[in-house]
């Protein structure tokens, strides 16, 4: 079992269309608890499991926008464009390449999907893995040893229900769910709409 995660670079992945701030309060939460070394935030080039997303381009700007700032210890980073891997597997043999202890971040409704991911369940063994339970959520299933539970007080946001929002006109009803820079973003783009 894992017992300090201070010397961990946590990846924290995700197709981030669009990144909300449940996103940037769980990244930020990784640096208290479990206390990582700094959080690679990492936007998806694309998925085998989900289909009908925002380029990849977009996505990644909209990242850019919403870490902005944050926190000296999170940086968005653009390798899955630059090597554009579609599997997880892929991505962490990268970054191995580049730091000598590295955690996978994955949300409680993840778990149950591993067994769906390409290479399972040989990616368990590439690094150690931080699955995060959003506010009001907990989940008792066993987890493999080199997996740890960190509870955040990140809200769950659903991607799919601001892109329908904005797709029928009531963008102003994103304020609580956004970063002020990715409505601005989608709102001058006409992202979603």
């Amino acid at each position: 079992m894992i017992t300090s995660f201070r010397d961990h670079v946590a990846i924290f992945g995700g197709m981030f269309d669009p990144p909300h701030l449940g996103h940037v309060d769980a990244a930020k939460a990784l640096l208290k608890n479990p206390g990582v070394k700094s959080v690679l935030v990492v936007p998806s080039y694309g998925t085998p499991l989900k289909n009908n997303v925002t380029p990849y381009k977009t996505r990644l700007e909209m990242t850019r926008a919403a870490f902005a700032g944050i926190d000296k210890q999170i940086h968005v980073s653009d390798i899955e464009g630059e090597i554009k891997c579609g599997y997880s597997w892929q991505l962490i043999e990268r970054l191995k390449a580049q730091y000598l202890k590295l955690a996978f971040v994955i949300g409680t409704d993840q778990v149950a999907k591993l067994p769906q991911w390409n290479r399972y369940p040989q990616i368990l063994e590439l690094c150690d893995w931080i699955v995060l339970e959003r506010e009001g959520h907990k989940d008792s299933t066993p987890l493999p040893m080199n997996m740890v539970r960190v509870n955040t007080p990140a809200k769950e946001i659903s991607s799919t229900e601001i892109r329908e929002k904005v797709a029928v006109g009531k963008s102003d009803e994103l304020k609580p769910f956004l970063p002020r820079s990715v409505r601005e973003y989608i709102e001058s783009n006409k992202i979603y709409g």
